[in-house]
């Protein structure tokens, strides 16, 4: 008894050729959902703050700063200062005006500060 194995062995060739262009189909679709993920995480913002106080001639020195160390913009929604949990109320730069003579009453200083507003980019 003869047995055409060739049309079998076409049919495995041909299943086997659709398997592994669907196999090839997703691993492009799960490769690019990876890829989007990962674009959208490295185009964030990432905001921190940094203080430094130090003393130089007879003075002393006290600096916070808010640095995007992100690769996108941030866009600030709201600006607010808290002093020992509680929310200073103001207009624009009298919010740090009111903190700074919370913080340091017995001081004579001199203040440089700039203000964030509702919708400034970064």
């Amino acid at each position: 008894m003869l047995v055409n194995c060739s049309v079998s062995w076409e049919a495995v060739a041909g299943l086997s050729s659709a398997v592994i262009a669907l196999c090839a189909l997703f691993f492009t679709i799960w490769q690019a959902s990876i890829q989007r993920k990962h674009n959208k995480l490295s185009v964030k913002p990432y905001l921190t703050t940094w203080s430094h106080t130090y003393e130089e001639q007879n003075h002393l020195f006290f600096s916070v700063d808010l640095l995007n160390n992100g690769i996108g913009p941030a866009l600030i929604k709201s600006f607010k200062i808290y002093v020992d949990g509680q929310e200073i109320k103001g207009q624009e730069s009298e919010l740090i005006s009111k903190s700074l003579k919370i913080l340091f009453p017995q001081y004579n200083y001199q203040a440089n500060h700039s203000f964030l507003s509702e919708g400034y980019m970064m």
